[in-house]
């Protein structure tokens, strides 16, 4: 039960609370996480989008042409790939006027579409009309819900990287909720300072307490007091914690 005698910094149960962390990690440590993380939140995010950004935009607003088949080759390279048939690759060579303008482009396909294709024909491509010489052939572009998962991966990674540096540079303080379980512990304040910001009256109020196993700590809470405006506890005055481990713990 709570002691009546003692300064209540959170009467009605309800007041937000917000508890500074313990060891809140140093400027340059932090500055050093976002240098490292944030690149590496930019560069996953662009891995994710940039391959697929072209074709994406060939789906939705590409044009259709036609276009005269100039070279086909078939050409292998090491590892494999399913969609290629274990590392072979069907090259088609092709070309299209836009405006009268030549443009030229180049790519794989599936072997069925190759075997069906010959030099001097005419194939259906696909063409951004604000910048012609972004092409594919009609059918044969990169189906983008089989890439999905390496999308979603990458692009959440790079979220999480950008997210967690910019946390790293945030406030050292840190909103918890009222505890409802955890023991209560006796304690005294060390000092106290009190302002005004946004309309509301905050106290911040530093204090030591003793553990329910006998170790001394300290920790500062910041209360929202507009009850006190003006108004600050004296050092010593006695005080009870909400203990439930060093890193959760606040005043009564």
């Amino acid at each position: 039960m709570l002691d009546t005698s003692v300064f209540v910094a959170n009467p009605n149960k309800t007041t937000h609370l917000i508890q500074r962390r313990d060891n809140p990690p140093s400027t340059w440590v932090k500055v050093l996480a976002m240098l490292i993380l944030f690149p590496l939140g930019i560069t996953s995010l662009a891995a994710a989008v940039i391959p697929y950004w072209n074709t994406i935009r060939l789906k939705t607003v590409g044009q259709t042409t036609s276009a005269l088949v100039r070279d086909m080759r078939i050409h292998a390279t090491p590892g494999s790939d399913p969609a290629n048939q274990g590392g072979t690759f069907y090259e088609i060579t092709y070309s299209y006027k836009i405006d009268e303008w030549p443009y030229r482009g180049q790519q794989d396909v599936e072997k069925s579409y190759y075997d069906n294709t010959h030099i001097g024909a005419i194939i259906p491509v696909l063409y951004l009309s604000i910048h012609p010489m972004i092409s594919e052939i009609k059918g044969q572009g990169i189906e983008i819900a089989s890439r999905l998962p390496q999308i979603l991966a990458l692009g959440g990674f790079g979220l999480l990287f950008m997210l967690v540096s910019l946390n790293g540079l945030s406030s050292n303080w840190k909103p918890i909720p009222t505890m409802r379980k955890g023991q209560i512990a006796q304690g005294h304040i060390v000092k106290a300072r009190g302002e005004t910001k946004d309309n509301a009256y905050w106290l911040e109020i530093e204090y030591k307490y003793t553990n329910p196993s006998g170790v001394t700590s300290s920790s500062i809470d910041r209360i929202q007091r507009d009850d006190l405006q003006g108004w600050l506890p004296e050092a010593d005055t006695p005080v009870q914690v909400l203990w439930r481990n060093e890193k959760t713990c606040h005043l009564l």
